[in-house]
């Protein structure tokens, strides 16, 4: 039968092993948490990229959308105004 020694288990620490391990406990908690505020804050830079990326994308639709209206309208005015023309040539003449 195997006798425990002295520090096999956490009652069996001396109190300075004990407060080394308590202190290397919390300093692996205060690890977890930065890294994990760190992925947090990756995580929320890449959202604010993404959102950014596609409100840009909107807009640049709304100008083109825009754009293409403009140019249909003046085309349409441009055909307007040609039928116009020569409606009045053909009475005229």
């Amino acid at each position: 039968m195997a006798h425990a020694t002295r520090g096999d288990s956490p009652t069996d620490e001396t109190p300075d092993q004990q407060r080394l391990r308590e202190h290397d406990a919390d300093e692996a908690q205060r690890t977890i948490a930065h890294e994990a505020a760190e992925e947090r804050r990756h995580a929320e830079r890449e959202d604010a990229e993404e959102l950014h990326r596609v409100r840009m994308e909107a807009e640049e639709d709304r100008i083109r959308s825009r754009r293409e209206a403009d140019e249909r309208r003046v085309n349409e005015r441009r055909e307007a105004d040609l039928r116009l023309r020569q409606e009045r040539e053909t009475n005229s003449g």
